[in-house]
């Protein structure tokens, strides 16, 4: 996987090198269905990383842009000196009920699943 820091604030190279190696490691990435605004997109986020997050239309671009994203999240902990969590393998998917999270909204819950980045 090549990163790339084109457009972005990421200027310490040392810092640089070290977020990319770190964002190697195998985290999990939870990529779901959010359909409810008008037009759904694919959601991913690392759970180790919280708040480390960003959507595409596609599950493709959902998981191109959450590696890009996890090595830019993983620069800025560094860069302010904060602890990055290790990677946790919980198993190779597991299936998550959204429904408690859209129950207010009477929605249809889609079911999404936990896939390794790798």
């Amino acid at each position: 996987m090549t990163f790339s820091r084109e457009g972005t604030d990421l200027t310490n190279d040392e810092i640089w090198e070290r977020a990319v190696t770190l964002a190697c490691r195998p985290y999990q990435e939870i990529i779901f269905l959010d359909s409810t605004e008008d037009e759904p997109v694919f959601m991913a986020l690392i759970p180790e990383l919280s708040g480390c997050m960003t959507h595409g239309d596609t599950v493709e671009e959902a998981r191109e842009l959450i590696r890009e994203v996890k090595a830019e999240f993983i620069y800025f902990l560094l860069e302010d000196g904060l602890p990055v969590p290790e990677p946790r393998l919980l198993g190779s998917y597991t299936c998550v009920d959204m429904s408690d999270f859209l129950a207010l909204e009477n929605e249809t819950a889609p079911v999404s699943s936990w896939q390794f980045a790798g």
